[in-house]
């Protein structure tokens, strides 16, 4: 019986949540749901974009359109040895390193990036593999 009168009260002060309470938690929840619909619309896919391979911020490979739509292996060199990455399907991923240069291989378990809102990163190494604008595309923008 004590555990039930507990349980009660407990219950009852979930409920009792103030106005202001209920008005900031359905804020947040549609400022959320908000802010995910307009980045899953303007997401450039892989196919609108170049994919750059990035060490301290200086580009050490970049992709065209062109080799992004050509199934391949792509090798870079860096600071601390060579790495590879695999395009295959409009997709992009990075291959698994020697373990002496990357110990966990977090970046090669990422997966598959196919748009501007994923990108690969091994921060032992500080490289990032991202999608990003072609800013030599004949075609600014396009508006529907």
């Amino acid at each position: 019986m004590i555990e039930i009168k507990v349980f009660k009260k407990i219950r009852l002060k979930l409920w009792k949540i103030s106005f202001l309470e209920k008005f900031l938690i359905i804020s947040l929840v549609i400022i959320s749901v908000a802010a995910y619909v307009f980045m899953s619309v303007n997401a450039l896919e892989l196919t609108d974009g170049i994919v750059n391979v990035e060490q301290n911020g200086q580009v050490i490979l970049q992709l065209s359109s062109e080799q992004i739509n050509k199934d391949g292996i792509y090798n870079f060199a860096f600071d601390k040895g060579k790495g590879q990455i695999e395009v295959k399907d409009r997709k992009v991923r990075m291959l698994p390193m020697n373990r002496s240069i990357c110990p966990r291989a977090i970046c090669s378990e990422t997966g598959w990036i196919e748009n501007s809102l994923k990108a690969i990163v091994c921060l032992p190494n500080r490289l990032v593999v991202s999608v990003e604008k072609d800013t030599n595309s004949k075609v600014d923008e396009i508006a529907f």
